[in-house]
């Protein structure tokens, strides 16, 4: 069992969340709410709790697609997303996971909120992904 290594809160732009809230929600494939997320369902889910922003709900996953252009396009026709060199609270964190785009919620302290089959939700240190390729997104809300 993976430990959550930050599980207080953070501050987002004055928003303070209660990461407690999203540890140990279960996997489940294009999942979107408390009852099962994926990746991406997770980002959805936190963006509109917490700050009332509604991602599109798409469902993607093409590995020959590494940086993830494709779901970054399709996330940037609703929402406004820029990527950034210094990741704050609250940005999207993309990354490639066994060869398919996986993301995540960036928490400070060099963590990430996320998802996965295997252990359903937790926050990790990013360390842990070292040596992948990660790109950072920063959503304007």
């Amino acid at each position: 069992m993976v430990q959550s290594w930050h599980t207080g809160t953070w501050n987002f732009r004055g928003y303070m969340v209660d990461i407690q809230r999203y540890i140990q929600i279960p996997y489940k494939e294009h999942g979107r709410d408390h009852d099962g997320c994926d990746c991406l369902g997770l980002v959805i889910l936190v963006y509109r709790e917490e700050f009332g922003l509604n991602f599109p709900d798409v469902l993607y996953s093409d590995p020959q697609d590494p940086d993830n252009a494709g779901l970054i396009n399709v996330m940037k026709s609703t929402v406004e997303a820029m990527p950034v060199d210094d990741p704050q609270e609250g940005d999207i964190v993309l990354l490639i996971l066994s060869g398919a785009p996986h993301m995540g919620v960036y928490v400070g302290k060099g963590a990430m909120l996320h998802t996965s089959c295997r252990f359903g939700t937790v926050c990790e240190r990013l360390s842990r992904y070292r040596g992948r390729s990660m790109v950072y997104y920063r959503v304007n809300c």
